[in-house]
């Protein structure tokens, strides 16, 4: 993707869902996270086809499905009466907790008023006064007692005594309604102002104590009219929703120009604090007031076609689909609380031998059953989660912090005992008492792989076995590990190491590493006594050999950061006589000047950026020399114009950490806000949706990002994010359900920002 373009891209101001919003509040306040449930037929509805919600002030829940209505008891769903009778069309909730709804198919002169498993039928057509016939009923509302029914015949209302029904003779005067009787929705606000759609497209309003005033024709069918709290009119078409605007006197209506993902609207919704629901057969949005959030696929919702919504007093929005329902909570909690909830899901299905992974389940979005494999970087993401813990422990001195970050320094010091070769840690290990994982990797297969990229690299076993004959350990170690390595053991001598044995054994393992990569002319050597695949700093090869163009500025970052590291542990002044080689006869300093890669499009890689930025500290906090600073301070504020867009916490930390400002804290917050309770891999596609600029010049795959403000890339509750080596702009991401992230990539970025003073 063309990064050049998207870094210039004009920044907006986020919106947030926060009870403390990003810019405007302490980052320790609470803040409304969106939690989600879904309910189907296992858990009490009588069939999964939901028509109709409805919420009452008391908070008690209904639901009209194709198989009956059912109540929500605070767990489950108890079905009412398994009749005909008990499947509805449209639906309200009286104050005293009774269901008044039309049924289907409708009858004339029928609604039904239901409680628990009782259902009592009110006959209209005996009140029918000054109509011929009782014509059906198309449609209910309620306002505290007075419940109002629209049909082809007029509008009923009742009386406080909702037994006793009587005709809204008012419906029948005025030149505009006189003679005009097929009332196909209605509407009352709180205070008491009465709406009505006639003939699908004529929509005429009568305030509390008033007479009745058209509002105009609308030219598509108006689906559903609803009020806001604020006494607004709004309406629902398939072009979107309008409000009635009170002193123009005309409809404004919303659009992709305002930021609308979706311009089909099915139903409307309105919660607390100027909220706004808009169900569509693509999802759902809600707006906070200033843009729209986008809840689509299996993360929020049974299925995307959405038939009803209703949001109760505390903000919770009960949705109605093809498939369930889902319950979408906004729960306050605070950064701290989510970081908790975290290292539960951890602690609980994420740890193998002491290796932080992601854990891949039975059956889809099913947490009961799960199990562990191991990566090919499982050392990287076990050292980023470790890293973590060990800017927790400095700004906490949370004594379990310190017992997992050293339960982390034990589990990767055993990726360096299992190889025997000094400074060469395995990429991850497998017990030999299991199957033997070189039945799986080839030579054959490697000679394959080596037909797409010609520097790959053959070698066998690829799983050797450790010398105490326990572990398979695998081979080909990448610089990805190499830096996850890094960055934990500087943290770990930095904030975690009290004794000096402790510092000690931290610093050798660096000292080990960087050692191991000089005495092998700048290169990462395995057990076959050659380089590995990725493991390359040589100078000859970074700055003379095409293969090597694109590593050029990361590895010369990588490199460089890797001898202040070792400097900064040891003391050892041979660190830095190689640094001035480095950067004197070998331009590595001047390399790492272009270190992002942007050009061409196919070639960026973001898995680079998360590698980087992790050098970046390093190399930014060790390096005392103030020119050679001033250049590493340039290269990683070039890098972090291009990653502006991301609005990535971890990065914008990392940069705020190193000297930079301004940074883009506010966006940073809002990311980790953001993340979703559930880390579950569902499928999310923004494909098609008409607030996305989809850019396919040249890059595989296409690339998306926000064509209206806010601008940069999709936010990341609406896409699927494992690590921080994601591409972003990918419309599509996720899965099946099938695998649940471990939530470290929000426990680094959190607990950096804590030891640093960046959050509170």
């Amino acid at each position: 993707m063309n990064q050049l373009r998207l870094g210039l891209a004009v920044l907006g101001l986020l919106s947030g869902t926060a009870l403390a919003g990003p810019a405007d509040s302490p980052t320790s306040k609470p803040f409304r996270q969106e939690i989600r449930t879904e309910y189907t037929r296992a858990d009490g509805l009588p069939s999964i086809d939901v028509r109709r919600v409805a919420v009452d002030a008391e908070g008690r829940v209904w639901a009209a499905t194709a198989g009956g209505t059912a109540r929500f008891d605070g767990r489950s769903w108890s079905t009412t009466l398994g009749s005909a009778r008990a499947i509805v069309s449209e639906a309200a909730v009286d104050a005293s907790g009774f269901l008044w709804a039309v049924p289907v198919p409708p009858e004339r002169g029928v609604a039904l008023r239901l409680q628990g498993t009782v259902i009592k039928q009110t006959e209209f057509s005996s009140i029918s006064i000054g109509l011929t016939g009782s014509g059906i009923l198309l449609d209910v509302a309620f306002a505290g007692n007075h419940l109002y029914v629209a049909g082809e015949r007029g509008l009923w209302h009742t009386n406080p005594h909702p037994e006793a029904l009587s005709p809204v003779r008012e419906a029948f005067q005025g030149d505009q309604l006189l003679g005009v009787v097929n009332c196909t929705r209605v509407a009352v606000s709180p205070s008491g102002h009465v709406a009505v759609v006639v003939d699908d497209h004529d929509v005429s309003i009568r305030e509390a104590q008033g007479e009745w005033q058209p509002l105009g024709h609308v030219a598509v069918k108006i689906r559903q009219l609803a009020f806001d709290s604020d006494d607004n009119l709004w309406i629902v078409t398939g072009r979107g929703p309008a409000r009635f605007d009170r002193e123009q006197k005309q409809w404004e209506h919303f659009t992709t120009r305002d930021g609308l993902p979706v311009d089909e609207a099915t139903c409307i919704a309105f919660g607390p604090e100027g909220s706004l629901w808009l169900g569509t057969p693509r999802g759902v949005m809600r707006r906070d007031g200033r843009t729209w959030a986008y809840r689509a696929g299996r993360r929020w919702l049974p299925s995307d076609d959405v038939r009803d919504i209703a949001v109760a007093a505390d903000g919770t929005a009960w949705i109605a689909t093809a498939a369930g329902i889902s319950r979408i909570e906004r729960q306050p909690v605070t950064l701290a609380d989510k970081a908790a909830h975290y290292e539960t899901l951890i602690d609980a299905r994420h740890r193998r031998f002491g290796y932080i992974t992601v854990a891949d389940l039975a059956r889809p979005g099913d947490l009961s059953e799960w199990s562990l494999a191991d990566t090919d970087n499982d050392g990287l993401w076990t050292g980023m989660y470790g890293a973590g813990e060990c800017f927790r422990y400095a700004a906490t001195k949370d004594p379990q912090a310190r017992l997992r970050a050293t339960g982390v320094f034990q589990a990767l010091n055993r990726l360096h005992a299992v190889t025997g070769i000094p400074g060469f840690p395995a990429r991850t290990v497998l017990p030999t008492s299991g199957p033997d994982p070189n039945d799986t990797y080839t030579v054959k297969n490697d000679r394959r792989s080596q037909q797409n990229d010609p520097l790959w690299k053959v070698i066998t076993p690829r799983w050797p076995k450790s010398a105490d004959g326990k572990w398979f350990w695998k081979c080909d170690t990448s610089s990805d590990e190499i830096d996850g390595h890094f960055f934990f053991y500087a943290a770990f001598y930095d904030h975690v190491a009290r004794t000096s044995t402790e510092k000690a054994r931290a610093a050798g393992v660096i000292r080990a590493m960087t050692d191991h990569i000089i005495e092998n002319d700048f290169f990462l050597v395995d057990h076959d006594g050659r380089p590995t695949r990725w493991g390359v700093w040589n100078p000859d090869k970074l700055n003379h050999d095409i293969a090597w163009i694109q590593e050029r500025g990361l590895n010369s970052l990588e490199m460089l950061s890797f001898l202040a590291t070792a400097h900064h542990v040891t003391g050892d002044d041979k660190y830095v006589k190689i640094t001035r080689d480095l950067v004197d006869n070998h331009h590595f300093a001047i390399n790492l000047q272009n270190q992002k890669v942007t050009f061409p499009p196919e070639d960026i890689n973001h898995s680079d950026d998360e590698m980087a930025f992790m050098c970046y500290y390093l190399l930014i906090r060790y390096t005392k020399d103030i020119k050679l600073l001033a250049l590493y301070k340039r290269s990683l504020r070039r890098s972090w114009q291009f990653e502006r867009p991301e609005r990535n916490p971890l990065f914008n930390f990392i940069y705020a950490a190193c000297g930079g400002e301004p940074y883009d804290r506010d966006e940073a917050v809002d990311t980790l806000r953001r993340i979703p309770w559930d880390l579950i891999d569902w499928r999310m596609s923004n494909r098609g949706r008409a607030d996305v600029h989809m850019i396919d010049d040249g890059i595989r795959p296409a690339g998306a990002w926000r064509a209206y403000p806010p601008y940069g890339v999709m936010h990341i509750d609406e896409r699927y994010v494992q690590w921080w080596n994601h591409n972003p702009y990918i419309p599509d991401t996720g899965g099946q359900g099938r695998r649940e992230a471990d939530g470290a990539f929000f426990l680094l970025p959190y607990y950096l920002g804590l030891c640093h003073g960046l959050l509170e």
